[in-house]
């Protein structure tokens, strides 16, 4: 494939929608994979994908399409290449092994959180989406302790599960470490500026129209967060 690719794969609640929304799809040289839908389309289905899917046939897609539309340098962003937060990122080695075989010499891009603020960032949004239980059923905290992630226990995530050092190690299992980058989120909170140079040095391209503010989800605040959090176990929604 005579095209070079860049894989931003999240992790979720890391500024990855003010990225795909304000940044990625306005740099200059770049072919922005939604700009494409035939490819976007694709690309997405990735994260579904079972192991008996064929994997080969998606990538002879791709590649063909790339090379129809002489796409030259293509970047990739969707958080949830990285896994499923709330399946305990089950899914995180076949992706990275899916992605290989589609896109062997990609480099890879990953922002990640504190993992205390990332689990409240998400605890909060599944109670957005209807989440019905409270924080210790959603962690599965039990007399005291943190319980493993449970397939069969509806919504919930261990808090063990985002250990960074054992999930970057399948990305060098499949990519060699030089091509795999981490920048922190915190970066983009507070010093913007660095994180617009290393994302520069990552993609080798400038980028000119840097938007003043990283926001564009709007949280919920307190009083939003505690009405859903008694309103929820009183209506069905898809999460509970």
């Amino acid at each position: 494939m005579d095209c070079e690719v860049f894989i931003h794969v999240g992790i979720p609640k890391t500024g990855s929608t003010f990225l795909q929304k304000k940044v990625f799809k306005n740099i200059n040289h770049l072919d922005y994979y939604k700009s494409h839908p035939y490819l976007a389309e694709r690309v997405d289905s990735i994260p579904n994908m079972s192991f008996s899917d064929d994997i080969d046939d998606l990538s002879n897609e791709i590649t063909e399409y790339i090379s129809k539309n002489s796409i030259k340098k293509l970047l990739i962003s969707n958080e949830s290449l990285f896994g499923h937060p709330l399946h305990n990122f089950l899914n995180h080695e076949l992706i990275i092994r899916n992605l290989k075989v589609i896109f062997p010499n990609a480099k890879i891009l990953v922002v990640i959180r504190n993992q205390i603020d990332f689990f409240e960032s998400l605890y909060k949004y599944v109670v957005y989406l209807g989440y019905p239980l409270n924080k210790s059923q959603f962690f599965r905290i039990e007399d005291g302790q943190f319980q493993k992630w449970g397939y069969n226990k509806g919504v919930n995530i261990s808090i063990f599960s985002l250990d960074y050092y054992k999930l970057m190690e399948v990305y060098e299992k499949y990519y060699s470490k030089d091509v795999i980058s981490l920048l922190p989120y915190e970066k983009l909170r507070e010093l913007p500026n660095e994180f617009k140079h290393s994302l520069e040095e990552w993609i080798c391209e400038e980028i000119n129209d840097w938007p003043i503010t990283s926001k564009v989800n709007i949280g919920l605040n307190e009083v939003q967060f505690l009405v859903l959090k008694v309103l929820n176990p009183f209506f069905k929604s898809s999460i509970s």
